[in-house]
């Protein structure tokens, strides 16, 4: 059994992060699956959705903005872009 720092494991979660993207593919996955089709959500309830804190699928959800796949409306839902 090996152990690992901290600093270690950070530096290898850091590495499979895009360096134009504050969150890895993977949490923007969860997020993304955890909004529906329909309607939108909250911050709130993407992060209780995903089981994610409301830091991170903050950070998933601008993240998603700049790749174009959600946006967000004046009364703050997040919703998915319909594929055109």
């Amino acid at each position: 059994m090996t152990i690992t720092r901290n600093s270690e494991n950070e530096e290898e979660n850091n590495s499979r992060m895009s360096k134009q993207y504050r969150t890895s593919d993977l949490i923007q996955g969860k997020v993304l699956a955890a909004l529906p089709w329909e309607g939108g959500c909250k911050t709130e309830a993407v992060a209780r959705y995903a089981s994610l804190d409301e830091d991170a699928v903050r950070r998933a959800l601008e993240d998603l903005i700049r790749r174009g796949m959600v946006t967000i409306d004046d009364q703050n839902y997040w919703r998915k872009k319909p594929l055109d």
